[in-house]
């Protein structure tokens, strides 16, 4: 039996809370900017084929919401089970807490 892949799509917010932090780092340290651009975009895409194996977001407790780390930031997305779908909605330094809603 196949196993089943998801697709990953980004959300507007998400995608530029990931290109804020990039270019905020980017001023100081090029290749760190890149090297977590590179990291995010890598580890993302491989929830395609475990996306419930990251831990459930904290904030939420929804097992639906979860978050994949890259040091330090974490990778805030939801699971469409339904519709073989993973949608990234932020990417937040992990010192930080999201708001409930």
């Amino acid at each position: 039996m196949a196993k089943r892949e998801y697709h990953v799509y980004w959300t507007q917010p998400a995608a530029a809370d990931l290109l804020e932090t990039a270019a905020f780092i980017r001023r100081e340290q090029p290749a760190a900017a890149l090297r977590l651009y590179d990291d995010v975009s890598k580890k993302t895409n491989l929830l395609r084929h475990h996306p419930l194996l990251r831990r459930i977001a904290p904030e939420f407790q929804n097992r639906f919401l979860r978050e994949l780390v890259v040091s330090p930031y974490r990778v805030i997305y939801r699971v469409l089970a339904a519709e073989s779908r993973i949608e990234v909605l932020a990417v937040v330094h992990g010192s930080r807490l999201l708001p409930e809603s």
